[in-house]
């Protein structure tokens, strides 16, 4: 019976590790992009705060708001800061 088990699982269990990476790049992805942005662009305090939020998103969800997070910053806060600097 665990011989079935572990066939029927394994697939998943490969699944959710490739997803929890991936989640974990984008994570860290971000959190390159908001340690590396110019003040001018973004104050420290708010810098502090993305960075806080990713880490606690990403250990207290698996992965999975740190990476919700980390992708509405990358594609939709990160294009209104371009936008910003850019006036």
């Amino acid at each position: 019976m665990s011989f079935l088990v572990n066939v029927f699982l394994h697939p998943l269990s490969t699944v959710w590790t490739v997803l929890q990476l991936a989640a974990l790049v984008l994570v860290a992805w971000a959190a390159i992009d908001v340690a590396l942005r110019p003040r001018s662009e973004m104050g420290r305090n708010q810098k502090i705060g993305w960075l806080v939020a990713f880490a606690l998103a990403w250990l207290l969800s698996a992965g999975l708001i740190g990476a919700i997070l980390a992708a509405f910053y990358l594609f939709a806060y990160r294009k209104h800061l371009r936008s910003k600097s850019s006036t």
